[in-house]
């Protein structure tokens, strides 16, 4: 479910078209997805969402660490040493994934009116520039204004 409604997007996007719905559905959650690991946080539309965020993140990252150590433990059973190295090397990565998904639950914010309008912004560009070639025209990367938008809200990631 996207943050940001599908009224406010096509209202941003000027486009009352009800075929591309399904297209800026998917460019919208993208939008929100690169804002969200931009800011190295989850992003909630309320405060109610946050705090139920926050507070299941402890029990997803202890069945995170049980996987894990099943993992691990599976890994004793392979004699191969090149499989048990992958085996590890799989584990510890999805480990180190749920990990960065409990930091930025925990981390979380509520959308604030900088972070919706880097998402427009990106939901725009998206949108304006959803062929893989574009001809006749100058081809663009992200605003600059997303980035400026976002950094008074992104935090460093420390796992």
């Amino acid at each position: 479910m996207n943050i940001i409604t599908m009224d406010v997007a096509k209202e941003h996007l000027r486009s009352f078209n009800c075929e591309e719905e399904v297209t800026i559905d998917i460019y919208l959650e993208a939008a929100e997805r690169s804002a969200s690991m931009y800011l190295n946080r989850a992003i909630f539309y309320n405060a109610a969402a946050l705090a139920t965020a926050k507070a299941a993140a402890p029990a997803g990252l202890a069945a995170a660490t049980a996987a894990y150590d099943a993992a691990i433990l599976a890994t004793a059973l392979i004699d191969n040493k090149d499989q048990k190295q992958l085996m590890k090397d799989v584990a510890d990565a999805d480990f180190r994934q749920e990990q960065m998904a409990y930091v930025r639950a925990v981390r979380g914010i509520v959308i604030n009116k900088q972070i919706t309008a880097a998402v427009l912004l990106t939901l725009g560009h998206l949108f304006e520039n959803r062929e893989e070639n574009v001809v006749a025209s100058s081809i663009a990367a992200l605003p600059m204004g997303v980035q400026v938008l976002l950094m008074p809200d992104r935090i460093s990631m420390g796992v």
